[in-house]
């Protein structure tokens, strides 16, 4: 287990992320602990539905706006709802996450947090040094790599979002954004 601490920020809430290489699917697995608890992967509890929109073949998804903390702090909501943060793998499932965005999101919101990043550059967790899903695949193959701005990761980008074209872009963590959540089916 590699562990990776984020600090609150404005938020004053700290968080630990950790990847379990030693996962039982043989995927690694984001996780995290906050006051010594351990949480990792998605709990299995019923996901609460309340407001999460069904689009048929593809999922349930609920748009957060207002939220305030980083990255993840949304990773951390989603979780609590039985769910993750929007993982795209697909152009129609692309077209839903912009539908969703267009048609629920404030006209000053442009950037959204989405389910991936790079919070490790280490070769024992990242040898690729590519960008993660929070399942832990490589966002390479997750079926969906649409970016509007290619910019390398730096020390203060390492976030995924996308933007009203639910293409691909990455911010900072810390940032206060609304981030969209996504039950699979």
């Amino acid at each position: 287990m590699f562990i990776i601490t984020c600090f609150g920020g404005r938020t004053g809430k700290d968080a630990t992320l950790a990847v379990d290489k030693t996962a039982d699917d043989g995927k690694r697995k984001v996780g995290y602990t906050q006051g010594g608890f351990p949480n990792m992967g998605f709990p299995s509890t019923s996901m609460q539905m309340t407001k999460y929109l069904y689009f048929q073949d593809v999922g349930y998804y609920k748009m957060y706006e207002g939220a305030t903390g980083g990255w993840v702090n949304a990773y951390e909501t989603c979780e609590r709802d039985g769910a993750h943060l929007v993982i795209i793998n697909s152009e129609k499932e692309a077209e839903v996450v912009a539908k969703i965005i267009n048609s629920q999101a404030e006209e000053n919101n442009s950037i959204f947090y989405v389910g991936f990043h790079m919070l490790y550059d280490t070769l024992a967790i990242n040898p690729d040094r590519t960008f993660l899903t929070v399942q832990g695949q490589s966002l390479n193959h997750s079926g969906y790599n649409i970016w509007g701005y290619e910019r390398p990761p730096t020390e203060n980008y390492h976030c995924g979002t996308v933007d009203r074209k639910a293409q691909f872009d990455i911010h900072s963590c810390n940032l206060s954004m609304p981030f969209i959540c996504e039950h699979e089916l």
